[in-house]
Order: structure tokens, then C-alpha cells, then sequence
């Protein structure tokens, strides 16, 4: 998880924007297909269920991790939604749709806190992501 945070970093801070580079890297990271990954750590680190057999400190530095992966993610489809051109449009929504959804489950795991503002939608950008 932190290589894929470290990856959307680069991709969201390379400037001019490498347009290719980060639909590849956004597509990899909020499409169903491929976020069966961050959700299966989610599921086996993070759940209520098991995350009391992992040490806190180990738990709390996940969770910010997977903060950080949510943050940069919203960022690349705010770069991504200046960049396109609108027969691309449909490509993007679906792809803000598919971040929604990662966006959703994914706070289940993070935290009380951050799950219901997340679910509240309380944001400092236009896609509903809470930024830190």
C-alpha cells in the first residue's frame, strides 16, 4: 500500500502531468478489478474482528496510509478531470463513480472518525474527499 501511495504521489506531483501515466496509475487504483487489493488488507488488518491481534501502533499506521492512498486518489481524478477532453467524459465518471465506492468501503476500516466524514461527505474538495 505505501508503494501504490508513493506512486500516485509521483503521478500527481509530476509536473506537466504525464496524462497517460496517471490514468494508468488512477485505473489501478479505484478499479474494481484491482481494488480487490487494498480491500483485502483492509479486511484482513482492519476489521473490527482481527485488528485487536495486531499491534495499535501497526493499525493506526495503516489506517494513515490508506488516508494518504484516498487523498492522492481524489487528487489524480482532479488532475485527471482538467486534463480530459470531453469524449472522455464518460471514462472519468466512471472512474470518480468506482472512487466513490472504494472511498465508502474503505472507510470502514479507517476509522470512526474519518468513516463518517467520509460517509457525510464533508470535504475540502469538489469530490467529497476529507483532506489532511
Amino acid at each position: 500500500m505505501q508503494n501504490k501511495v508513493k506512486e500516485l504521489e509521483q503521478v500527481t506531483t509530476q509536473s506537466p502531468p504525464d496524462m497517460k501515466r496517471l490514468q494508468l496509475v488512477l485505473q489501478g487504483s479505484v478499479s474494481v478489478q484491482v481494488n480487490a487489493g487494498p480491500l483485502a488488507y483492509a479486511q484482513a488488518f482492519l476489521d473490527k474482528t482481527v485488528c485487536h491481534k495486531h499491534p495499535g501502533k501497526h493499525i493506526e499506521r495503516l489506517q494513515n496510509v490508506y488516508r494518504e492512498f484516498l487523498k492522492f486518489c481524489g487528487k489524480a481524478l482532479e488532475i485527471n478531470n482538467q486534463l480530459i477532453k470531453e469524449d472522455q467524459r464518460m471514462y472519468h465518471d466512471d472512474m470518480k463513480e468506482k472512487y466513490g465506492l472504494l472511498r465508502t468501503e474503505l472507510a470502514k476500516y479507517i476509522d470512526e472518525e474519518n468513516s463518517s466524514m467520509l460517509k457525510q461527505g464533508n470535504s475540502t474538495t469538489s469530490l467529497g474527499l476529507t483532506m489532511r
